[in-house]
């Protein structure tokens, strides 16, 4: 086999396997995105979010309010809340 058809057959392997890797299931058909339903946005004032159930907020429970139940203590995430008595 001589230099060039050597080469070019080379190069074809090394292409096609660079394709299917690039594009594993589909091949160039990936390129194109699927169609989607629209932005995912929250009409603020009107409808409202609900937070992640260990999201970091403001503390509710108010002093005069406290019952030494030692709950939210035991429940903070990074140990900020200590109650003395």
């Amino acid at each position: 086999m001589g230099l060039v058809p050597g080469l070019v057959k080379g190069l074809v392997v090394t292409g096609s396997t660079v394709v299917r890797t690039v594009f594993p299931k589909r091949g160039v058909r990936t390129l194109v995105p699927a169609p989607t339903k629209g932005a995912a946005t929250v009409q603020y004032p009107h409808v409202k979010e609900a937070p992640p159930t260990r999201a970091r907020g403001v503390i509710a429970l108010h002093e005069g309010n406290c019952t030494a139940c030692m709950l939210c203590a035991r429940e903070c995430p990074d140990w900020c809340i200590y109650i003395e008595g």
